[in-house]
């Protein structure tokens, strides 16, 4: 009687008995849910722009010279980039509660802030190729801002998995986690195509 008192006590007070100590979010999420949650932001970002740069390696070659990274426009280069987005992506997307699966992606994000500031302050106006070919327009203000919520999504997520004990997540969590990732990157590849091919655009007369 009274173990049941006590497990409806953990209950009543948004415990949830079958997670150890950990505290749930009215609602039904955990703390572990919800980094999964965020940090699956950046690691599609990673992932798309990665994606992106390994398919069509030129435009991204062309911005490392652009920003001053090299001197000469190989898409080996971009290429490389995407590689390592990609993987810093997968990696966070595969260990979302794993410190380390942070740590590329903040510096990443990082150096892009890095990039684009020195970018703007020097008033130069060129495609960044953040996300691949179809990101024509050059880098403006709403460039620098994302790349900066993206690296305190990471940072945050870092700081919260570091310092908080966050059990593991259970497998159908992770399977949720992924599916809303693999949702998200459709809806990206959709609005890239739809922005490329604009087929909604009225055929102008000969």
């Amino acid at each position: 009687m009274a173990d049941a008192c006590r497990t409806s006590t953990r209950v009543g007070d948004g415990r949830d008995p079958t997670r150890g100590s950990e505290p749930s979010v009215r609602g039904g999420l955990s703390g572990s849910e919800i980094v999964a949650l965020l940090g699956g932001v950046p690691a599609a970002a990673l992932v798309w722009a990665g994606e992106q740069k390994l398919r069509r390696p030129f435009p991204a070659s062309v911005a490392l010279v652009r920003f001053g990274v090299l001197e000469r426009v190989r898409p080996a280069s971009g290429r490389a980039a995407g590689f390592v987005e990609a993987g810093a992506g997968l990696s966070l997307l595969a260990f979302p509660l794993t410190p380390w699966a942070y740590v590329v992606p903040a510096l990443l994000f990082a150096v892009f802030v890095f990039w684009l500031s020195r970018a703007l302050l020097r008033h130069e106006r060129f495609s960044c190729a953040c996300f691949g070919s179809h990101e024509q327009r050059p880098i403006s203000v709403w460039t620098l801002t994302r790349a900066i919520a993206l690296l305190a999504l990471s940072v945050g997520s870092l700081s919260w998995v570091a310092l908080a004990k966050t059990p593991g997540l259970s497998a159908m969590t992770q399977i949720d986690a992924i599916a809303a990732v693999a949702a998200l990157l459709a809806l990206l590849y959709l609005l890239s195509t739809i922005s490329a091919t604009n087929p909604f655009q009225e055929a102008k007369s000969p």
